[in-house]
């Protein structure tokens, strides 16, 4: 008689949502958004000024629309006109140095970014390059290290990791097996001597 298997009925659990997180309601304070009492002074209230009046006042305030000080320094005719009197080429000449220095600063510290950024980041840059190194050389070096050390075995010995159990030292299964009918040493037929047989 087979063997009977019972299997356990197929009921739907009661529950077919995880049960909600019930937390205590937020309070009120939190639900409305109280923003103090108005601190605008009265010259900027609406009753004085009206929105683009007030616009333009706190703009000028800002100067957001006016050009920096650099801004009117740098704006200068490319060509400079030659002085008519002692104390305009005295302010020309004063200008000219003082630009000169200016841009002699900026490089400077420019350059001394630079060299922090190099010395305190990678020192690639200033290693000597390996140009003695073969091919091979330059392949063990692209290798992992486990992979290095099986390249650097001996010749002539194979270095395996992780044998297989199939992977056994000496010949194959089955090599110099003497099979009937045939010689062991090259799997040929045996060959009959010739004369009478032997009783």
């Amino acid at each position: 008689m087979p063997p009977q298997f019972a299997f356990p009925a197929l009921t739907s659990h009661p529950l077919l949502y995880t049960p909600p997180l019930t937390r205590a309601p937020s309070p009120n304070e939190s639900l409305d958004s109280n923003h103090g009492d108005d601190k605008t002074s009265y010259s900027d209230s609406e009753s004085v000024l009206s929105q683009l009046e007030f616009d333009m006042k706190h703009d000028g305030l800002l100067k957001l629309y006016q050009p920096r000080p650099e801004e009117e320094e740098a704006d200068q005719p490319v060509l400079i006109e030659r002085p008519t009197t002692p104390s305009s080429a005295e302010k020309r000449a004063e200008q000219i140095v003082d630009r000169l220095r200016r841009e002699v600063r900026i490089v400077a510290e420019n350059e001394m970014l630079e060299q922090q950024i190099l010395f305190r980041g990678s020192r690639i840059g200033t290693e000597r390059p390996k140009s003695n190194m073969g091919v091979d050389e330059i392949m063990q070096s692209m290798m992992p290290s486990s992979q290095r050390q099986e390249v650097e075995q001996p010749p002539g010995r194979l270095f395996i990791t992780n044998k297989a159990p199939w992977a056994v030292e000496g010949p194959p299964q089955g090599y110099g097996v003497s099979v009937p009918g045939r010689s062991p040493a090259n799997g040929s037929r045996r060959k009959r001597g010739k004369g009478k047989r032997k009783l």
